[in-house]
């Protein structure tokens, strides 16, 4: 417990790349393995990490402030989605702080810049704030678990899917925004979500509320206050979805 990485100097990955959906966490490659609880990153420097850049596995209380991770997959393959900035299963209550996550040299970038759940389980009741995702292939932030915060984050560019995912209850999506980005702001299998946002300028769906796991209920979601304009000319492009499947009992707001 109560490891601090500060010191403004750089972690680099040795340039090798595996972003395939295979293996779990306790065998992907990565530079930061965390199992302590009140771990803290001040001011450091990720270089091209090999599949994960800082994992936090089943601890809380984490609190990583200005994290800048560079590089990543220069060409994307379809089904290939595991790599990730910052990755949490299990545990919770964790404060991530201004992330910026840009290209490197090679022109390679992250896929996603964060990543909560997996072998260990849902995160819960954590913020990420402030952060900065230039070009990713997918989202700035992907989060399994309830009472998650995103908040003021900015994408720029991004070749598909949502800038933003949330699945699970009560998640609070306030203050972001998409700048020509694919897609806006998702959030599955859940209540009381609440979505909120500055800008919105996307290819494809603006916000996407939806029961995919079968019985299901999106009660107390809020969709408010946000600006949504269509970026491109791709057919399927629409300001608000809400899609349910199986048998659910929904109130919205």
């Amino acid at each position: 417990n109560d490891v601090t990485f500060s010191g403004g100097g750089s972690i680099i990955g040795d340039g090798s790349i595996d972003d395939t959906n295979a293996g779990s966490e306790t065998t992907f490659p990565g530079l930061v393995y965390v199992i302590g609880d009140r771990f803290k990153w001040r001011d450091v420097k990720i270089v091209k990490p090999p599949k994960l850049g800082i994992l936090l596995y089943n601890c809380y209380d984490a609190d990583i402030q200005s994290p800048v991770i560079e590089g990543g997959v220069i060409t994307y393959t379809v089904g290939n989605t595991a790599y990730f900035g910052i990755r949490a299963t299990g545990g919770g209550r964790h404060n991530i702080v201004f992330p910026k996550f840009v290209s490197g040299v090679d022109g390679g970038r992250i896929i996603s810049g964060i990543f909560f759940g997996g072998l260990a389980g849902p995160v819960n009741d954590s913020t990420v704030i402030g952060g900065i995702a230039d070009n990713p292939h997918e989202k700035i932030a992907y989060l399994h678990g309830n009472r998650n915060k995103v908040l003021f984050c900015t994408v720029i560019g991004g070749d598909r899917t949502d800038i933003i995912r949330v699945t699970g209850d009560e998640n609070l999506v306030y203050g972001n925004k998409g700048i020509n980005s694919f897609g806006g702001i998702q959030a599955l299998d859940g209540v009381g979500n609440v979505i909120d946002n500055n800008y919105l300028l996307v290819q494809q769906t603006g916000i996407n509320v939806s029961i995919i796991s079968g019985n299901g209920d999106m009660s107390g979601t809020k969709i408010r206050n946000n600006v949504v304009k269509r970026y491109g000319a791709l057919a399927q492009a629409a300001g608000i979805v809400l899609q349910t499947s199986g048998t659910q009992t929904t109130k919205m707001l």
